[in-house]
């Protein structure tokens, strides 16, 4: 994995992640409309590319445990639609604005390993050897599996087969422990979400953001716990 190349770029490509429930999607919206006072265009993207129908199929499949793939296909597949989810949609976009996506690598990386038992350290040596582009930011929403379990309960759609409150534990210490090996080299910053999402907490995100702005930013050290 490689870090996204910031020549002659004044805008970043910043990752949402964490567990189900977590508040990601929440977050995105309200930080897309934050962000929109320094950059007037900002683009919101989800996960996945589907422009490679093949890819897509075993995605769709797995996310719904209807699939037969075995967990190497599954990973490939996924590591394709990235590949192409860069190259033909967050590339392009972030010539005018910044890009905040729900969710990229790190989120592979981790459900791969709770949910298919395939190493972590395996995933992110096939990204790299892919020279696949990371994040330049990945904000990663620290919410405990206790209260996104409570936040999933009130969602008025169908769970899918690993929504459960033991996986939940797995993939949240799965998401500590990729972040603690670095597993995906860039810069992290750790946005705790307890409780209601509030404006300040939200422009406290954005500031810590700044400095990714190169023609906003100041030499002040930004912080990586918000």
């Amino acid at each position: 994995m490689i870090p996204t190349s910031r020549r002659d770029r004044r805008f970043p490509f910043i990752a949402l992640e964490g567990t189900d429930g977590s508040g990601k999607s929440t977050l995105r919206i309200e930080l897309a409309k934050a962000l929109r006072r320094v950059a007037p265009t900002v683009t919101e993207l989800g996960q996945h590319s589907w422009l490679d129908a093949a890819s897509a199929r075993v995605i769709v499949g797995n996310r719904m445990a209807r699939s037969s793939w075995n967990a190497e296909a599954v990973v490939e597949a996924y590591l394709r639609d990235k590949h192409l989810h860069f190259e033909f949609n967050i590339k392009p976009a972030l010539a005018v604005g910044p890009v905040l996506t729900d969710r990229y690598v790190l989120s592979d990386i981790v459900y791969h390993h709770v949910l298919h038992g395939v190493p972590m350290e395996r995933i992110s040596a096939s990204m790299a050897a892919l020279r696949m582009p990371a994040p330049d930011v990945i904000v990663f929403v620290d919410t405990p599996p206790a209260m996104a379990w409570t936040r999933i309960g009130t969602r008025n759609k169908e769970l899918r087969p690993y929504e459960r409150p033991d996986t939940l534990v797995q993939l949240y210490d799965a998401y500590n422990r990729a972040i603690q090996a670095n597993l995906v080299p860039t810069r992290i910053l750790r946005f705790r979400n307890n409780d209601q999402l509030s404006e300040s907490a939200v422009q406290g995100l954005v500031d810590s953001l700044l400095p990714e702005f190169p023609h906003l930013s100041t030499n002040r050290e930004a912080p990586t716990d918000v």
